[in-house]
């Protein structure tokens, strides 16, 4: 496994993100915006505005041993495993800027009942109503439809030990399937 190690002007290693200064101001560039290590804050607005809530230039809701915001906008929930095909993670950036928001993404990549199926392949995941509570149902879907143009979308209830429901997404519907959001609330699927 390769690991970036970056080197401050102390020579302490900065193994925090894996970004290395782009010029001598030390800015990281994190793809979306860049962060000033020598403010400790983001140099920009996050770009989702009110939607990250009152401060413009946190990161990972200021707790990055929970959360992870590997591309300044969307993020995962602590030990959501978040290697998502390309298509799949520029759907989610679509769908934050349609919504406006940063949304925390609580099912990834992982074994399901089905083999092969499309969380196990990086290829969907679980948007929970529990962590997102602001996101109605109906800009949900709606930015499902927008960002997803091939994808499959539903609201679906969460395992029986934790009340409430999550949106699934995926990147592409199931073989012969045409793209579209479910209407209703589907059963728990594990």
């Amino acid at each position: 496994m390769l690991a970036l190690v970056c080197y401050e002007r102390n020579s302490t290693p900065n193994w925090n993100t894996s970004r290395c200064p782009r010029d001598r101001r030390d800015l990281l560039y994190y793809r979306a915006r860049y962060y000033d290590q020598s403010v400790g804050r983001f140099a920009s607005e996050d770009p989702s505005d009110f939607g990250a809530g009152t401060n413009f230039y946190n990161y990972a809701a200021n707790d990055p041993t929970v959360f992870i915001d590997p591309l300044g906008l969307w993020h995962c929930a602590a030990n959501v495993n978040c290697n998502f095909t390309p298509g799949l993670k520029k759907a989610l950036d679509c769908f934050d800027k349609c919504t406006n928001s940063n949304t925390l993404v609580t099912g990834g990549v992982g074994k399901r009942s089905k083999p092969n199926s499309s969380h196990s392949k990086g290829e969907a995941c679980d948007v929970g109503r529990n962590g997102n509570p602001k996101l109605p149902r109906d800009t949900a879907e709606r930015c499902f439809l927008q960002c997803f143009p091939n994808g499959y979308g539903q609201e679906e209830n969460n395992d029986p030990a934790n009340p409430g429901t999550h949106f699934h997404f995926q990147e592409n519907t199931a073989p012969g399937a045409l793209p579209r959001f479910a209407p209703g609330i589907q059963p728990y699927a594990p």
